[in-house]
């Protein structure tokens, strides 16, 4: 039984199987927001994760190779269905839940794109800016957050974050901003070899 048959829904007055209407990490992703049903839900993907692993090697920066995303979010829950999404969706994933791992993982991985959680210990726009500082993320970091505030979404955008989401993200705009970020990274590599 796949995550997705756990959560059916209804159309045109017909109960309809979600697994024919989304992939299962998605309709995971979605029922990890549902309280009460994250641990089955995450129980689900560290199998899949398990099973289904991206290759943990570093890709080349062609464009060909895959993308590196370091998730950095002090929730279980939310990283693992975030890499089990992303991984998904062919992109090489590091997960890191403080700001200590972070900034370990950025100098060991050197990420395309880092999904920062914006309250995670260490973290948030302080740890944003000393990314961006030391190890030129500018428009290459993503911050997630559970609060929805004008003044932290103005705060990051001023300090070079290049997009914010609110939790949980809407996954399609979420890949997309990453694709976006991602290819911005390989851009200003190109200029800085050439």
């Amino acid at each position: 039984m796949t995550v997705a048959s756990w959560f059916p829904m209804k159309r045109d007055s017909h109960w309809v199987d979600r697994s024919r209407t989304m992939s299962a990490v998605t309709a995971a992703f979605e029922l990890a927001m549902v309280k009460g049903v994250s641990r089955v839900a995450t129980n689900e993907l560290r199998h899949r994760r398990r099973v289904h692993a991206v290759p943990s090697s570093s890709p080349s920066d062609s464009p060909g190779g895959l993308l590196r995303v370091l998730i950095a979010d002090d929730d279980d829950d939310d990283r693992l269905l975030l890499s089990s999404y992303l991984g998904d969706e062919g992109m090489e994933i590091s997960e890191a839940t403080s700001g200590d791992q972070t900034r370990a993982v950025v100098t060991r991985v050197d990420p395309h794109v880092v999904l920062l959680d914006w309250r995670m210990p260490g973290g948030g726009l302080d740890l944003a800016r000393q990314l961006i500082a030391e190890h030129g993320l500018a428009d290459r970091i993503i911050m997630v957050s559970g609060m929805d505030d004008i003044r932290d979404r103005r705060a990051a955008r001023t300090a070079g974050v290049a997009h914010y989401f609110v939790k949980p993200p809407n996954l399609d705009e979420l890949k997309a901003a990453i694709q976006t970020a991602g290819q911005h990274a390989l851009a200003v590599r190109r200029e800085s070899v050439s």
